[in-house]
């Protein structure tokens, strides 16, 4: 049934390539959060990175504009 509709048409594969490479990157994300980000820690470290070492205040927002 599939060779019939692949023969005819070579522009039909590139779904199903899109499909695979969907699936293998879900999966692949799916492995890193279950098997990978076990450790508490682990999830703790990644948790606070974005605000890990950055001071906000309107004073040194106004510094840095006069720059």
């Amino acid at each position: 049934m599939f060779q019939r509709l692949f023969a005819d048409d070579t522009l039909a594969v590139w779904p199903l390539v899109g499909l695979v490479l969907f699936v293998t990157f879900f999966v692949g994300v799916l492995f890193y959060v279950i098997f990978v980000l076990k450790d508490k820690k682990k999830v703790e470290q990644l948790s606070s990175l974005p605000l890990e070492g950055e001071s906000f205040s309107s004073d040194s927002a106004a510094e840095r504009r006069t720059r």
